[in-house]
C-alpha cells in the first residue's frame, strides 16, 4: 500500500512538472516555471515542509521502537532530516524576515545557511556523484547481475541486498536528473550520464518484463525529450534545480524509511 501511495505522488508530480513546462514553453502561461522555483516558491517550501515533516515523524516513531539500535538509529535520521528541512528555508529568514547575520554574509547567496559556503561545484558535483553512483548505477547493476553479485558467495553483500534501492527507485533519480539546462557544455557529461542510465533501464525493462514498470520508463523518457525541446526555459544556476531537489528528497525519505522498516523486522526476529 505505502509503494502505490509514493509512485501515485510520484507520478503526480511528474506530470505536474510536465504540464508547467509545456505551460510556459507553449505560451499559455509564460513564466510559470520561473514563478514556481524562485526562492521560497512552491518547490522550495514544498522540500523544507516534506523534510520537517519526514524528520517530526521519525522521531515520534523512535519512541515506539523497543530496540536500542532502531531507536537511535530513527532519532538520528529524523535530526538530519530536520536540520536539512532548516538548511533549505534558510533557518526560515525569508519567512519571518530577519538579516542575514555577519557570519554568513560571505556565503554566495548571502542566507543564513551552511550549504551555500560550499563552492556550487564542489557541491553540485558530490550531490550528482553519490546519487547517481547510490540511487540509480548500483539499483540497475545490482539487477542486471544479481546471479553473480547476490551469489551465495559473500554473505555480507546478500545481508545488504535488502537496502539497495529498486529499479522503480532509480528511474525516480533519472526524473530528478532530467531537469536541467541542456545542450551546453557544463552539463554535457550529466546529459551523457542521463542517457546511459535510461539505456540500461530500457535494457533492465525487457529483462523484468513488468507492465508498470515500462510504463514508469516510458512516462520518464518522455519527460527528458519534453526538457530537451523546452531547454530554453531553463537556467544552468538555480532554477529548475529546485524541482530536482524536491525529486531527491521525497525519492531518498522514501528509501530511508524502507531501510528503517527493515532493520526493524530483521531485529524484531
Amino acid at each position: 500500500m505505502a509503494q502505490k501511495l509514493f509512485y501515485t505522488f510520484h507520478f503526480a508530480i511528474v506530470l505536474l512538472v510536465s504540464s508547467i513546462v509545456i505551460s510556459d514553453v507553449s505560451g499559455i502561461y509564460p513564466g510559470i516555471l520561473f514563478e514556481y522555483t524562485k526562492e521560497n516558491g512552491f518547490f522550495e517550501l514544498a522540500s523544507g515542509l516534506l523534510l520537517f515533516l519526514s524528520g517530526t515523524a521519525l522521531l515520534l516513531i523512535a519512541k515506539t521502537f523497543t530496540q536500542r539500535n532502531i531507536k537511535y538509529l530513527s532519532l538520528f535520521t529524523g535530526l538530519i532530516l530536520i536540520l536539512g528541512a532548516m538548511e533549505e528555508l534558510s533557518w526560515g529568514q525569508h519567512i519571518f524576515g530577519f538579516e542575514t547575520g555577519e557570519l554568513f554574509k560571505n556565503n554566495k547567496q548571502h542566507e543564513t545557511n551552511l550549504h551555500n559556503f560550499i563552492p556550487g561545484w564542489i557541491f553540485g558535483l558530490s550531490i550528482n556523484l553519490s546519487f547517481y553512483v547510490f540511487f540509480v548505477f548500483i539499483p540497475i547493476f545490482s539487477y542486471l547481475f544479481e546471479n553473480r553479485i547476490f551469489s551465495g558467495k559473500y554473505s555480507k553483500l546478500d545481508q545488504l541486498r535488502a537496502f539497495v534501492p529498486s529499479l522503480n527507485l532509480a528511474l525516480v533519480f533519472c526524473f530528478g536528473f532530467s531537469l536541467q539546462k541542456y545542450f551546453i557544455i557544463e552539463t554535457y557529461t550529466d546529459t551523457l550520464a542521463l542517457v546511459f542510465s535510461l539505456l540500461l533501464l530500457a535494457i533492465a525493462a525487457n529483462k523484468k518484463k513488468d507492465f508498470w514498470f515500462t510504463v514508469h520508463i516510458t512516462l520518464i523518457i518522455l519527460a527528458t525529450i519534453l526538457f530537451m525541446f523546452s531547454q530554453e526555459l531553463f537556467r544552468f544556476k538555480n532554477l529548475q534545480y529546485e524541482i530536482r531537489e524536491f525529486v531527491f528528497i521525497y525519492g531518498m525519505i522514501y528509501w530511508l524509511s524502507l531501510c528503517i522498516n527493515t532493520i526493524h523486522k530483521q531485529q524484531s526476529r
